[in-house]
């Protein structure tokens, strides 16, 4: 009987042990889930913070568009305007030249 007693105790402390090293285990499983769920968290919250700036990239690339086409509009009707404005000065150049030649050959 004592020889049954020894083994229930030996078999009772070997499973006392297989508990600690389990929730030793358990314990270390625990920290690094918390740790997961803590960068899961960081991850989302940049996530979060990079589609908001790329929402906010993609309303400076359309105000950035349209004023780019606005500046091309306008310069586009300047060049305009200074061909035309070139156009009347060679007119009138032409112009006084022909006056200047005729009075030449007048003389």
């Amino acid at each position: 009987m004592a020889n049954d007693y020894e083994s229930l105790l030996a078999t009772v402390i070997q499973y006392e042990r297989d508990l600690r090293v389990t929730m030793s285990a358990a314990e270390g499983l625990r920290q690094e889930h918390l740790k997961l769920k803590q960068a899961h968290s960081e991850m989302r919250s940049h996530a979060t913070e990079l589609q908001e700036a790329l929402e906010m990239s993609k309303k400076q690339n359309l105000y950035l568009t349209a004023e780019l086409e606005r500046v091309q509009r306008e310069s586009e009707e300047r060049h305009r305007q200074l061909y035309s404005q070139l156009c009347a000065k060679k007119k009138d150049f032409e112009e006084l030249h022909r006056q200047i030649v005729e009075g030449r050959d007048k003389d």
